[in-house]
Formats: structure tokens, sequence, C-alpha cells
């Protein structure tokens, strides 16, 4: 890294810079003639856009510690790497990389679920460099319990080699919640399995069952959810069948994405983490 190391809070500015930028365009006061933006350490105009090339590199490295791929993982970074931790610990070096592999996965499932991403260049780095910054939920499970933060993270590659990387996080305070779902009036669609899926699995699919294990017809999943509010719904078989709710139903958000309408469960972990019986495309008790 030497001098190109940029202090991240005037890296930020540049990012948000960056944004507004890209999604609103940019008068001549704020551009110069070679294309050239934002702004860091007290100058302006210092940052370029750059293909999404930085980021691919950075997604396969995030799978790759999703698959426990140790010897993948060390192949994507340099000798002297240098990843700056939200603890303030700093690790140095490849072989102290290796280390703190080796105990994370022993211990962990790591994921990363990514929100946004952003590559730039600085004017004065004369490497084929880039700068990502990264939004992202870094997720990991001991023992099937999940703890979530959601992270920043600023990441400096050079020809594709991993150089530099400073990690920003914020806990997110988790509480317990018992879903429960009425199947007594779907029993054939009970039997291909029922699952519940949210905001709080990044609607995954097939990571949380639920079970009937008194065979009243309920079924039930204790889960480990952002504590606030949350969107859900029940599902058939992982994704193969879900509910559908039409908008402004009682207990349900809908949200607008482009042509899309999503109509969802909601709930808010303040009303309690045992949730009511509901039946399966209801939002109340099975009549």
């Amino acid at each position: 890294m030497g001098n190109y190391k940029i202090n991240m809070k005037y890296f930020t500015i540049a990012l948000l810079l960056t944004c507004s930028l890209l999604a609103f365009g940019q008068n001549d006061s704020g551009k110069d003639k070679d294309g050239n933006f934002g702004y860091t350490g007290g100058s302006f105009n210092t940052m370029q856009a750059v293909d999404s090339k930085p980021i691919k590199t950075w997604l396969k490295w995030a799978r790759f510690h999703s698959s426990k791929d140790l010897d993948s993982i060390l192949n994507m970074v340099n000798e002297k790497i240098v990843i700056e931790m939200p603890n303030s610990d700093k690790v140095q070096g490849k072989k102290a990389y290796r280390a703190l592999l080796e105990k994370e996965f022993a211990e962990k499932d790591i994921y990363f679920d990514g929100y946004w991403a952003i590559p730039i260049h600085a004017v004065w780095d004369s490497n084929n460099s880039s700068w990502t910054s990264w939004r992202y939920q870094y997720r990991t499970v001991i023992d099937g319990k999940s703890h979530v933060s959601k992270s920043h993270a600023g990441i400096y590659i050079v020809d594709d080699s991993i150089q530099y990387v400073e990690i920003i996080s914020n806990e997110v305070p988790l509480v317990e919640v018992t879903f429960r779902v009425d199947m007594s009036q779907a029993p054939e669609l009970a039997k291909k399995g029922v699952y519940v899926n949210g905001t709080f699995n990044n609607w995954c699919g097939s990571c949380n069952k639920m079970a009937d294990d008194d065979g009243d017809g309920i079924y039930e999943a204790k889960v480990l959810v952002n504590k606030g509010r949350i969107e859900y719904k029940f599902t058939i078989d992982g994704w193969a069948q879900n509910e559908t709710f039409e908008p402004e139903t009682p207990r349900t958000r809908t949200t607008v994405d482009g042509d899309k309408v999503f109509t969802n469960r909601v709930w808010s972990t303040s009303d309690g983490q045992l949730l009511p019986v509901v039946c399966y495309n209801q939002t109340a008790a099975c009549r």
C-alpha cells in the first residue's frame, strides 16, 4: 500500500459524492475535462469511475469465505496484505491471515450478503489499481445460531490482487422470534415442507424450515432476527410456492420496485417474540 492508503473518512466522502455523480450527473464546476470527480484529502476531482472488474474480484473472494476455500482466498491476496478490523485489530501479511482464517473456519460458518458496491480509481495512483467501497451484511453461524453485523469495507486492489482492506462494522442486536403458521387448511402443501423467509435471512429459500412436532397442524420455527421491524412470508418447499397478499392487506407492508410489487407480512420485535398463530396465506387465525 505505501503512500496509497486513503483515510476512510475522506474516502467515504468521495464515495458518497461518486454515488451522487453517477446517479444524477454533474455540472462543469464539479467535473474536469478528463471526467475526474470526487473529493479526498482537501482536493477535488481526484477520482475516476472504473468498470465492474474489481467488484467481481471482491465477490469471488467473499464466496471463497463461505465455502471455506482457504487456498483460493490466499491466492487472491498480496503477500503483504493488511486488513484493518472493526475491533482495532490489524492483520498483516498472508501468514497471519492464514492463521486467522484457520481459526475462524474451525469455529463458524461465514456468509457475505452484499447490498451495493462502487469501484473507483485514485488519479494520483500510477498502479493498475482500484478502490471498491462495499456495503454488506456479514453473517456468522456458530452451533446453528446466527450473528449478524452490517459492515462497510474499503478494498484496495492492484492487478487483481487484494492489498488492503479496512472494515467498519455496525453490530445488529438480535432477538429470538418464534414464527407460527397454521397449515390445517393446506395439509397437502405442508407435506412438501414449510419454511419462513424474510429480511432476517435474506429471503434465502430453505434456510429456516418449520416443524409440527405435536401434529396439531401448526408449524413453528425459532429464528434469530434483527431487532426492530421485519418482513417475512411463509413458503412451501423452499421458494417453490409462497403466500400472496393484496396491497393494503392488514398487517402487511407493500414495496414497489419498478414494475414489481411486493406485499409481505410485517412485524416489530418490540411487540413480542412469540408471534401469533396465523393461517397460511391469511393474516389472521384460521376460521
